[in-house]
């Protein structure tokens, strides 16, 4: 997605389910409303992943919004409604196997900002086997700074952040996304570029460097100098049928902004979303295992000084699927570090065991700009469908210039790559820079196949998504010394982000689409009650 945007101006709609605030998510198209009153308990009948009925009554903090029957012979369950703003501590307890499940209606925040006059930290805990769903498009979670937000679900008992059209079915196709706006999540570490309008310094990675998140009113701020700050935990969590917005202010699955070290972000599917899956405007929390199935625009972006590490990331296309904002392509990877390319901090990623599959056409499935720093290990890089445009795309002289130190800002020099391969039909992208070719050849690369054949095989017990390593992948030999590159990093004897068919590290908690079968517990068009 395209940075450096103005943003959309909050909006409103007359909603079924409870009353908008000021700061409610800009959208286009109508809302999406769920009927209040009682529906009728369907004819029991057996169906693999079962039935619920609806509990009697709502958890504490929450309002009864009546009952919602869902799709598939699944039962009713209780539509129990988030307040607009959570202030102190609201848990939400209530599992869809209980009959509960919980609404949100436009724009949703977790206490309101700490750096701002009358400011107030607030937690959000969600519960393993917890449903949340949007009743409109308007709809976003925004945790605010200072505020966290901990949804720490379980293998067996995921938690899942999702769209009334998923519990119901009505007009949900494997393509379905634009639903609702996602998780926005706010923090108080250092960021890039501040913004004049709302800072109180112009030193990256100051106290006072701040940003605004895009999609949301202005008040929503992220920056700051706490590089530890804790938003909260996300574990074992899926964001379904997100990517609202236009013209470069859109809402991804997930966008953090500022987001510490502290935070943790683990075992996550962002699954069909029309904008990014992830976006990380500055900040230095780390991630691992992540799942991107169907996303339209960038799978993983990150930018504005982002410094952190990510391990064990699988993301794959929807062939001839929706795409998302052209104005920053539909790329896999989109590493940023900041409009001035020397600005400070400056990024540093290092991804670790990653395999991604580019479907688009004339689109790359890695694009590096903004003078940022990265290192590639352990990657798997697929992309045969067609068109002219490389699987690589460098721009900016200052993302592959020498180590040193620009404009008081030290450069680690250009990307590294250490046991990544591509199997592309182009490589490098056919503009007239030379910049791909630099980066390739880093002296300090090692292990890098220009011209691979991949043999990705099913997950065991799957038959979409080739996507887990065959014998040449396995012939690879791995980088090691991870834990040199990065204390978060495994070290592990393979690349890409599955040992093998056998791996089962998305078994049960996450979902099933044509893009990918991941031996989750169902499709992701279905609707989990268990």
């Amino acid at each position: 997605m395209q940075k450096f945007q103005g943003l959309v101006l909050a909006g409103c709609s007359a909603l079924a389910l409870t009353a908008c605030g000021a700061d409610d998510v800009v959208a286009p198209g109508g809302p999406i409303i769920v009927n209040p009153a009682p529906a009728p308990t369907p004819t029991p009948t057996s169906v693999p992943g079962g039935s619920v009925t609806a509990a009697a009554s709502c958890t504490p903090g929450t309002t009864d919004g009546g009952t919602v029957a869902l799709q598939n012979s699944r039962g009713t369950v209780r539509n129990c409604v988030v307040p607009s703003l959570i202030s102190g501590t609201l848990t939400l307890s209530g599992r869809r196997a209980d009959g509960i499940m919980y609404s949100m209606s436009g724009r949703t925040d977790v206490g309101r900002d700490v750096d701002l006059t009358g400011g107030a930290a607030a937690t959000l805990n969600v519960l393993p086997g917890v449903t949340v769903f949007a009743a409109t498009r308007e709809t976003t979670l925004v945790v605010n700074r200072g505020s966290r937000l901990n949804a720490d679900g379980t293998q067996a008992q995921p938690i899942i952040f999702t769209a009334l059209a998923n519990l119901t079915g009505a007009g949900l196709t494997e393509a379905t996304d634009n639903l609702w706006g996602g998780l926005i999540i706010n923090g108080r570490a250092p960021v890039s570029d501040c913004d004049p309008t709302v800072s109180t310094s112009t030193t990256g990675g100051a106290a006072g460097c701040w940003r605004k998140a895009e999609g949301v009113a202005q008040d929503t701020l992220f920056g700051g100098n706490v590089a530890n700050d804790s938003s909260g935990t996300l574990r074992y969590v899926q964001v379904n049928f997100t990517g609202v917005g236009s013209g470069g202010s859109e809402i991804q699955g997930i966008t953090t902004g500022g987001v510490g070290s502290g935070t943790v972000m683990s075992y996550l599917q962002i699954h069909n979303s029309l904008d990014d899956g992830i976006e990380s405007f500055g900040g230095t929390q780390n991630m691992d295992h992540l799942v991107m199935t169907g996303i339209a625009d960038d799978s993983l972006d990150t930018d504005n000084g982002y410094i952190g590490s990510v391990q064990f990331l699988f993301a794959a296309r929807r062939a001839n699927g929706t795409v998302g904002d052209s104005i920053g392509g539909q790329n896999m990877l989109e590493i940023d570090s900041s409009a001035a390319n020397d600005a400070s901090p400056r990024q540093y990623l290092k991804l670790a065991n990653f395999t991604l599959l580019q479907t688009t056409p004339n689109e790359p499935a890695i694009r590096l700009r903004g003078g940022a720093d990265i290192d590639f290990v352990n990657g798997i890089v697929v992309a045969r469908v067609g068109g002219t445009q490389g699987c690589l795309d460098v721009d900016n002289a200052e993302t592959v210039q020498a180590a040193g130190t620009y404009n008081g800002t030290a450069d680690r020099g250009p990307p590294r790559f250490l046991s990544v391969v591509f199997d592309c039909q182009v490589l490098i992208d056919a503009d007239s820079d030379t910049f791909e070719e630099t980066a390739l050849s880093n002296a300090a690369n090692s292990n890098v196949t220009r011209a691979f054949t991949n043999t990705l095989q099913f997950l065991t017990g799957s038959s979409v998504g080739r996507i887990a390593n065959g014998s040449n992948e396995s012939a690879v030999v791995a980088a090691t010394g991870l834990g040199s590159i990065s204390s978060f990093f495994q070290q592990v004897n393979y690349i890409g982000a599955f040992s093998g068919p056998s791996d089962t590290w998305t078994r049960d908690w996450t979902c099933n689409s044509d893009v990918a079968d991941l031996r989750g517990a169902l499709a992701c068009t279905d609707i989990r009650v268990f």
